[in-house]
C-alpha cells in the first residue's frame, strides 16, 4: 500500500513537473513571440516609408505645373484658392506622417528577461519548481510590457495608414483642380 502511495506521489509531483516545464515553454516562446512581432512592426514602417517616398514623387508631378497656372485670371480664382487648400493640406499631411514614422522607428525599448535576477535573489539555492515560476512570472512580466509597447506603435501605425489614404485623395484631387486651374 506504501508503494502505491509513493508511485501516486511521485506521479502527481511529475505532472507538476511537466506542467511546470510546459508552462515555462510557453512563456518563453510567448516572450520570443513579442520580439518577432516587434521585427515585423519596423517591416511594415519601412513598406510605409517607400510608399511616401512614392506620394511625395506624385505630389512634385501633380504641382510640376504651378508655373503653367496664370495667377491674375478672375476666372481662375476659385481654382486658385482650392488648389492652395488642397497643396497646405498636402503637404502638411505628409510632414505629418513622416513625423510618425520616424517616430515608430525611434528604438522601442523592449523588456528582456534577466537570468541574473535568480543570483540576485540567492534563488540558486530554491527548488527547480520555485526557480522555474519565478522564471515564468519574469517572461510573462516582460511580455506584458513588450506586447504594450508595440501596441501603442501599431495604433500610430494604423493612424499613419489613414492619412496615407487621404494622402492619396488629396493627390488625386490637386492632380484634377490643376488641370482644370491650367486648362480654364
Amino acid at each position: 500500500m506504501d508503494n502505491d502511495i509513493n508511485n501516486e506521489t511521485s506521479s502527481v509531483n511529475s505532472e507538476n513537473s511537466s506542467s511546470i516545464e510546459m508552462c515555462l515553454e510557453i512563456a518563453k516562446l510567448e516572450y520570443e513571440y513579442s520580439f518577432r512581432r516587434a521585427e515585423k512592426f519596423d517591416n511594415k514602417v519601412y513598406i510605409l516609408l517607400t510608399v511616401c517616398g512614392f506620394m511625395f514623387v506624385m505630389f512634385m508631378n501633380a504641382v510640376s505645373n504651378i508655373g503653367e497656372i496664370d495667377i491674375f485670371s478672375p476666372l481662375k480664382s476659385n481654382w486658385i484658392l482650392a488648389y492652395d487648400i488642397l497643396i497646405v493640406l498636402c503637404v502638411t499631411g505628409m510632414i505629418t506622417i513622416l513625423v510618425r514614422l520616424v517616430y515608430a522607428l525611434s528604438g522601442l525599448k523592449l523588456k528582456r528577461h534577466d537570468s541574473n535576477l535568480i543570483i540576485k535573489r540567492n534563488m540558486l539555492s530554491s527548488s527547480p519548481k520555485a526557480i522555474a515560476r519565478f522564471t515564468i512570472m519574469r517572461y510573462e512580466i516582460a511580455r506584458d510590457y513588450n506586447i504594450r509597447q508595440i501596441d501603442r506603435r501599431y495604433t500610430s501605425l494604423e493612424k499613419s495608414v489613414k492619412i496615407l489614404v487621404a494622402l492619396a485623395v488629396l493627390l488625386i484631387a490637386i492632380s484634377i483642380v490643376s488641370n482644370f486651374a491650367v486648362k480654364i
